[in-house]
Parts: structure tokens; C-alpha cells; sequence
């Protein structure tokens, strides 16, 4: 009911601006036994892999229908698809490889709770985040080299830079390591300010910038880390709930926040706010780009948006909670979203797959690499 008199109220205010959104509707729905899910990875054959708080990672076809399960015993962990199509996923201690058929190929045995999804290097290289390591896991799953560091524990995923330097954060500093192992640099930026600071997945910008999300509810900021690890700015954006940041082509930042409501910002490369797209919702998920210029972001109001590129609303897509949404865009336009209940939904789309942009969606890409580049 509440929702219902949320989504009439902001119904009204869109139609008295003169901007009727249209709803449309998914093509398709898969739901698991899971609660959550993790953040959908596409393969080659357009197969879609994902895991959910049930302990089961999940291939289905790209008709919505079952092709297996593999029981890993992990929360909501997202896969990573690698070039020749081998599935990576890790559990609390363990670093997994599939094939695309599902089956186990080779596990690698890790120290110090895993605590974050792989990024895969174009040499191959795995790097897995824990408490307080950083591995770096050879193709035949044999550990290449492990690097501990102090500061808190590992708070983002680790994303890769077009030339291998690796990035992550810790509860107190920003990292880059080459990939020998050896540090490059780390640096504190100063976001031990709220008593309950978390820091999220950062995202890399054409030009080698780090943008991360610091905060918490009510006090949180963008910042921007330039590849030489000095602090460049930071952006006040208010409530951050776990969201990560995306950057287009030309630049802009995209990311959720939000004071008295919850908002997307568009944030110019200099750090100012370019527009707002606000709505009285507790949460937005993290924003993904496509090709057309649409974003799209989830919410706690049950819907999907796909806001244009001047910050107006295109149309809604009625879906439950996807506050925590995440997306992945298919070649043919098809968007494929996680949402809370355990449900996978396909839904048509007008764009040719993701955003040709620098950093289109949290892990970067539609096998969710995490790392820079096409």
C-alpha cells in the first residue's frame, strides 16, 4: 500500500510537469529459492550466470529456462566469465573454476575470509580480495602471489586498470598495486569521519582516475583519486547504501545518493553536480549505462527507472524491491536484473548492449571483470 501511494504521488508530480512516464513490462522472470541474488554475468552463447544467498550458483538460458546449478555453499557473490567461457566464483575460503557446462575444473584454497568477487586480468590472472590480502591466483588455479596489508579489511572489490595495476580500499586507505605484487602506492584520502564509514566498489575513469563512494546514511561522498593516488576532490551526496559509481564517455559520474530524498547524480569531471534525478524512495541501486545514453537504477519503490541523458525519466518497469539491483545488457538490447525474492528478470531493451563508456556498471562489464578497457 505504501508503495502504491508513493509511486501515485510521484505519478502526479511527473504528469503536472508535462512528462507522462511509460511503464513497460519484462519479457521474462526466473525466481529461485534464494532471497538475494548476485549480479548477473552473461557468457558468450548468452547464457546468464547467477548466484544467490541459497549457496547455488545459477546458468540460464537466454529463453529464461534452467540449464544447471552448481552448489558452491556462498552468499551473494557474483560470477566472473572469463575468454574462454570458464566461470569463476569464490565461497568464504575458496577461489572456484567451472566450465560452462558446470562443472568444477580447479579450486584454490585461500586464508583470511573472502570477502569479495574476482577480477580477471587480461593475462588471465585472478585477484581475490580477503580480510586482509590481496591474492593474485595463475590461470591453473596455483596461487601466483599473496600480498597482506593493514588497514581494516578490505572494503571494495579489487578492479583492474588498463595496465594491470590493481586498485582496492581499505576501511582507511586506497591502494594500487602492480602486478608483480609490489606496492605502487596507497594513500589516505580522509574519509574517517562517521562512526559507521563504509567504503564502495570503485570505478576507473578514461584518464586513470579512481571514483570511489565513502559514507554512510545521511553522510557520504564521492571521491576522486587521480592514478598518481592524490586526492582530486570530493563530491557531498548524502545517503550511500552500497552504491557504486559508473562513468560515460564523456566523462560524467554517475552515482546514488540523495539528502531529504533519494536521488542519481550526474557529476561533471571537475566534481560539481550537472543535474539530480530525485524520488521519495530509501534506496537506488548502483547506475548502469547503455549504449542509447539510458540509465538505469533500481529502487526500494519497486520500480526500474531508465532515466535519460538530461536527467528526465524515460519509463518504469514494475519489479519489487531492486534496491540492490544490478544489471548486465545484452548485445540485443536485453536487460537482464536481479531483484529481491530471488527473481531474474529479462527485460526488452532499444540500446545495443552496454555504454561504450570507460566504466558502464559496477565490475565494468557484462562478464563482470572488473577491469578497464574492451
Amino acid at each position: 500500500m505504501f508503495f502504491k501511494k508513493a509511486f501515485l504521488v510521484a505519478l502526479v508530480v511527473l504528469i503536472m510537469a508535462g512528462c507522462q512516464p511509460e511503464m513497460v513490462d519484462y519479457e521474462w522472470r526466473y525466481q529461485t529459492t534464494a532471497l538475494e541474488l548476485s549480479a548477473p554475468a552473461i557468457g558468450s552463447d548468452g547464457t546468464v550466470y547467477v548466484s544467490g544467498d541459497d549457496g547455488y550458483l545459477r546458468a540460464i538460458n537466454p529463453d529464461g529456462t534452467f540449464r544447471w546449478r552448481y552448489r558452491t555453499d556462498v552468499g551473494v557473490v557474483s560470477a566472473v566469465v572469463g575468454s574462454d567461457e570458464t566461470i569463476y566464483v569464490v565461497t568464504s575460503d575458496q577461489c572456484l573454476a567451472l566450465s560452462d557446462e558446470g562443472i568444477l575444473t580447479w579450486y584454490c584454497q585461500l586464508q583470511g575470509g573472502v570477502c569479495s568477487p574476482p577480477a580477471l586480468a587480461s593475462d588471465g590472472t585472478i585477484y581475490v580480495g580477503s580480510i586482509d590480502s590481496l591474492y593474485a591466483i595463475n590461470p591453473d588455479g596455483s596461487v601466483k602471489w599473496q600480498v597482506g596489508f593493514d588497514g581494516g579489511g578490505l572494503e571494495t572489490f579489487p578492479v583492474v586498470g588498463s595496465d594491470g595495476t590493481v586498485y582496492f580500499a581499505s576501511s582507511s586507505s586506497v591502494y594500487a598495486v602492480n602486478s608483480d605484487s609490489t606496492l605502487q602506492w596507497s594513500t589516505d584520502v580522509g574519509w574517517e569521519q562517521p562512526s559507521a564509514f563504509e567504503v564502495f566498489s570503485p570505478a576507473i575513469g578514461a584518464d586513470g582516475t579512481l571514483y570511489l563512494v565513502g559514507g554512510g546514511y545521511g553522510e557520504g561522498y564521492l571521491f576522486a583519486v587521480s592514478g598518481e593516488g592524490s586526492l582530486k576532490w570530493t563530491c557531498s551526496i548524502g545517503n550511500t547504501q552500497g552504491c557504486s559509481p559508473a562513468v560515460d564517455s564523456d566523462g560524467t559520474i554517475y552515482v546514488s545518493g540523495g539528502f531529504d530524498s533519494l536521488s542519481l547524480f550526474a557529476i561533471n569531471p571537475d566534481g560539481t553536480v550537472k543535474w539530480q534525478y530525485g524520488k521519495e524512495v530509501q534506496e537506488f541501486s548502483s547506475p548502469t549505462l547503455t549504449s542509447d545514453g539510458t540509465i538505469y537504477v533500481g529502487s526500494s519503490d519497486g520500480y526500474l527507472h531508465a532515466v535519460n541523458p538530461d536527467g528526465k525519466l524515460a519509463w518504469l518497469l514494475e519489479a519489487g524491491d531492486c534496491s540492490d539491483a544490478a544489471f548486465a545488457v545484452a548485445d540485443d538490447g536485453t536487460i537482464y536484473m536481479n531483484a529481491y525474492e530471488g527473481y531474474l528478470y529479462a527485460i526488452p531493451g532499444e540500446s545495443e548492449g552496454l555504454a561504450q563508456s570507460p566504466w558502464p556498471k559496477v565490475g565494468h562489464d557484462n562478464q563482470n571483470t572488473g577491469r578497464a578497457g574492451h
